[in-house]
């Protein structure tokens, strides 16, 4: 089917992958689902009712991914984190320096 034009039909199969694989948990891949079905669309027609929902679906995995971050800086931030450098001041210092450290920004000594 890649050989023809059915941008629409091959953005259509993406986008259900992408659905199909969120429900299993592996967001990232999901996300690689819609990024492609994303790109076909809007070869095809920039303005494709498909393209919103496509993008509709792609947020709703990222919003899953920041909730699971979140848990896990919050998790970090009750158990204490004094081998981390400081950044920042106030009451958030925890919380950032939480959030560092699952992104990577700040290692562990």
């Amino acid at each position: 089917m890649k050989s023809t034009d059915h941008t629409i039909a091959l953005g259509n199969i993406e986008s259900a992958r992408g659905r199909i694989i969120r429900r299993s948990g592996d967001y990232a891949s999901a996300l690689k689902h819609f990024d492609k079905a994303e790109r076909l669309y809007e070869k095809r027609d920039p303005q494709h009712a498909n393209l919103a929902r496509c993008l509709v679906n792609a947020a709703y995995v990222r919003r899953i991914l920041a909730l699971q971050i979140r848990k896990r800086i919050d998790k970090m931030a009750q158990s204490g984190l004094s081998d981390l450098p400081a950044v920042g001041a106030g009451g958030a210092e925890t919380r950032i320096r939480c959030a560092l450290a699952i992104t990577g920004s700040v290692k562990k000594p």
